[in-house]
C-alpha cells in the first residue's frame, strides 16, 4: 500500500511540475501572442519594445494547439529556448524572467528587407503576379522606365544589384506602434524610394493604398 501511495505522490508531483512549467514560463504566452491568441498582456511577458506589435499574427488554431502542448523549464529565468511549432522554428530568449523580443523582431526586420527587395525586383521584371501577391493594391504601382523586363541573361546581374541594395528603416517605432505600419527607404531612383509595409491578415505587404511611383532609371544608367 505504501508503495502505491508513493507512486501516486510521485505522479501527482510530476503533474504539478508540468502544470507549473506550462503556466509559469513566459515563452508559452509569448508564442501564443505570436499566433494570435486573445487575452495575452504582452507587456507582462516581454521586455519593453515599441515594435512588439509586429510579432502578432493572424489567429492560427493549429499552431496554438501545438504551443499548448509545449513544456518549458520554469527554473530557467534566462537563456535561449528553441524548437518547432508545426513547420515554424522559434528562437526565444528569456532574460530575468521576461522574453527579450530582439531575436523575433530581427526576423521580422529581415522579412521586411526581403519584401522591399522583392517589390523592386517585381517592378523591374514587370511581374504582375508578384506585385499582386505582395502589395495591397497592385493597380496603384506606377512604374516609369522601360515597359519590358530586361533580357533573361541580364537578370542575374540585376538580382545581384538588388540583393546588395541597402534598405533603411526611416519611420519611428513610437509612431509605427500607433499606425501599425513601418516605412523603409531604398536607393532606387533619383529621389530614392520609400515603401510603407503593413500587416494584412497576418501577412506583411507593401502598402499601396496610395499610388507608389517607381523609377527604373537607376537600373539603366
Amino acid at each position: 500500500m505504501q508503495y502505491i501511495i508513493k507512486i501516486c505522490v510521485l505522479a501527482l508531483a510530476t503533474l504539478l511540475t508540468q502544470v507549473a512549467m506550462a503556466e509559469d514560463s513566459p515563452v508559452k504566452p509569448f508564442l501564443r501572442y505570436v499566433y494570435g491568441a486573445e487575452g495575452i498582456d504582452i507587456s507582462k511577458v516581454c521586455l519593453p519594445s515599441d515594435d512588439i506589435w509586429m510579432l502578432r499574427g493572424a489567429k492560427d488554431e493549429n499552431a496554438l494547439a501545438s504551443v499548448d502542448a509545449l513544456m518549458f523549464e520554469t527554473n530557467r529565468v534566462s537563456g535561449v529556448f528553441c524548437g518547432m511549432v508545426g513547420k515554424d522554428g522559434y528562437f526565444v530568449e528569456v532574460r530575468g524572467g521576461k522574453v527579450d523580443p530582439a531575436f523575433s523582431l530581427e526576423a521580422q526586420f529581415q522579412l521586411h528587407r526581403q519584401l522591399v527587395k522583392m517589390f523592386v525586383y517585381g517592378c523591374l521584371c514587370h511581374n504582375q503576379r508578384t506585385l499582386d501577391r505582395i502589395t495591397t493594391d497592385a493597380k496603384k504601382v506606377e512604374i516609369s522606365g522601360p515597359k519590358e523586363a530586361p533580357p533573361a541573361g541580364d537578370m542575374d546581374v540585376y538580382e545581384g544589384v538588388i540583393g546588395a541594395l541597402p534598405v533603411v528603416r526611416t519611420s519611428k517605432s513610437s509612431e509605427d506602434m500607433k499606425s501599425k505600419t513601418v516605412t523603409y527607404r531604398v536607393p532606387v531612383g533619383e529621389a530614392g524610394l520609400s515603401l510603407t509595409l503593413a500587416k494584412k491578415e497576418g501577412t506583411w505587404k507593401v502598402d499601396t493604398s496610395k499610388p507608389v511611383k517607381v523609377s527604373l532609371s537607376f537600373f539603366y544608367q
